[in-house]
């Protein structure tokens, strides 16, 4: 049986990857809540009849984004702090035959077979694995050390290719 096994400590910047989606969801939020800044000074304008100076409607489209962007930094950085110590302890491993698992220190157990995978992306620093019905598992590239990493990707990209 083909194994790899990673070993790391959960961190912030972690989560926020996870959470951020390696930052394409960054530009996202910037996106989404720039129009929904956009649509509501074109609310007022339209609907109430008040005009706004254009640095007025320049700053609530960007206000929205970035607010957005905090509150999940801010969900996030709770997030963390609330874990034990030997929740932040994780470990993973990635089989041909099983799938993936974490797990951490406490003993609570993630597991997901290949069949539940529908999408894997990798990022220079991390492997995101879209399961089915809905959700996204986040492995941060560092807790594979030497061979364990190249046996990680040549075991993810294998597995990849036949989720096409």
């Amino acid at each position: 049986m083909e194994l790899s096994v990673g070993k790391t400590k959960i961190t912030l910047l972690d989560q926020l990857g996870w959470a951020f989606g390696g930052g394409r969801i960054v530009v996202r939020y910037f996106l989404v809540g720039s129009l929904l800044g956009i649509i509501w000074a074109l609310y007022d304008v339209f609907i109430f009849g008040m005009a706004l100076a254009v640095e007025s409607y320049i700053i609530v489209a960007l206000v929205f984004p970035v607010v957005g962007s905090a509150m999940t930094l801010v969900i996030q950085a709770v997030f963390i702090a609330r874990l034990k110590p030997e929740q932040r302890d994780m470990i993973w491993e990635i089989s041909k035959e099983n799938g993936v698992k974490l797990y951490d220190a406490a003993g609570v157990t993630i597991a997901f077979p290949w069949s539940h995978v529908k999408k894997i992306r990798e990022t220079k620093s991390a492997f995101y694995f879209y399961v089915k019905p809905a959700g996204a598992r986040y492995i941060p590239k560092r807790a594979f050390v030497g061979d364990a990493l190249d046996r990680a990707s040549r075991l993810i990209r294998t597995q990849s290719e036949l989720l096409v």
